[in-house]
């Protein structure tokens, strides 16, 4: 990883920071949800009572951070597919099933 690319990550991560909120009356329902601080993201709301708060907090902020990163300008997400080969040590190796030349670059797929 870059410091750049991780500056950029830390950045974003520092900004989103999900937190509980709650709502408690005498005559309402009381409720729970989780908001953003660093953007207008709010979830849906959920009774206080039956629901492991932390658990759910959880949840919602890691689906949170995995759409902050998702978005962010330039820098590119990408699912790597099971590596091929595993000599048991702990290291995944990839073997390249396509070689060619796209715009003047090697590519590999």
């Amino acid at each position: 990883m870059t410091p750049e690319l991780r500056a950029v990550l830390t950045e974003a991560l520092t900004a989103h920071q999900v937190y509980r909120c709650s709502r408690c009356g005498w005559d309402e329902e009381s409720i729970q949800w989780w908001q953003c601080h660093g953007c207008d993201f709010k979830s849906n709301t959920f009774p206080i009572k039956g629901v492991n708060r932390v658990v759910l907090g959880e949840a919602i902020a890691a689906e949170h951070v995995a759409d902050v990163i998702a978005s962010l300008p330039g820098v590119a997400v990408i699912q790597l597919p099971e590596p091929d080969d595993d000599h048991g040590d702990g290291i995944a190796f990839w073997t390249a099933q396509e070689v060619g030349v796209a715009d003047g670059q090697e590519v590999v797929r």
